[in-house]
């Protein structure tokens, strides 16, 4: 796996609102069109595999890896105090 493709997302009352790199301690360099690639993928896989679909007061975080050809839900947690 590419740690460079990575990302957590935050969603709040169901919106996309932020998605940062997972590996803190790295600072990945992308390119404008990489960026927009990204920010592209992140929000169509939200929106067609998320969305509304769950079970929560709309807030959660979520990690995804994004390959070339797919992107893959690693993890999704209720945002928030346990």
């Amino acid at each position: 796996l590419e740690p460079s493709m990575e990302f957590r997302c935050f969603v709040k009352s169901f919106t996309l609102v932020a998605a940062c790199q997972r590996k803190c301690d790295t600072c990945y360099n992308y390119d404008d069109s990489d960026l927009n690639n990204i920010r592209e993928r992140l929000a169509t896989f939200y929106d067609s595999c998320l969305g509304h679909s769950i079970s929560t007061d709309g807030d959660f975080v979520f990690d995804v890896y994004l390959d070339t050809r797919s992107t893959w839900l690693v993890r999704l947690n209720i945002l928030g105090p346990p």
